[in-house]
């Protein structure tokens, strides 16, 4: 079975990178490969730490504020470099109010498919990754002519919504 996640072309300082879009991430990070493809350009020391989805310590370089180009634009945005070289690029939400230029209901269709990865500990795993969470960015949705808040991740694999919510859209057997 395929797999396709949310990816974005951007160039950073001019540098063609290939990014993850996981708004379920609150900062934007590379690696330290890619940091060093682009030349070293200079960093800023961060005194925080990151944590992985999986809760796992990410080492970091530090900061950088760069020049990134995307659909034709360029903003200032800043980015964490990564000292580990197997972190993956990814493009977390606090670029999200920057990018005023892509049309989100395009990039993010219903042909995307994913695959739900079993964990042992996987409660366990959740939860500590839940303190190193971020304010996620919460949407308004109309199903059924019933408002529903849902949180935008786009490294999610399945929607969910409570019992209450479902209860309040009453029986669906009509609509399937």
């Amino acid at each position: 079975m395929s797999c396709n996640k949310f990816f974005i072309e951007v160039k950073i300082n001019g540098y063609a990178q290939r990014m993850k879009v996981d708004f379920g991430c609150h900062n934007t990070i590379i690696n330290g490969s890619v940091w060093r493809d682009m030349g070293e350009p200079d960093l800023i020391a961060v005194k925080t730490t990151r944590k992985s989805a999986l809760g796992k310590d990410i080492p970091l370089k530090g900061k950088l504020f760069a020049q990134v180009e995307i659909a034709g634009k360029v903003y200032a945005l800043p980015i964490l470099v990564s000292d580990d070289d197997l972190t993956r690029s990814l493009m977390g939400r606090r670029w999200l109010p920057e990018l005023n230029c892509i049309d989100w209901n395009k990039f993010f269709n219903d042909e995307t498919l994913v695959i739900r990865q079993s964990f042992p500990n996987n409660r366990l795993v959740r939860a500590n990754a839940m303190k190193y969470r971020s304010i996620p960015l919460i949407l308004d949705v109309i199903l059924l002519d019933v408002e529903i808040k849902m949180t935008l991740d786009t490294g999610a694999t399945v929607s969910v919504i409570g019992l209450g919510c479902w209860e309040m859209l009453g029986s669906l057997s009509s609509v399937f």
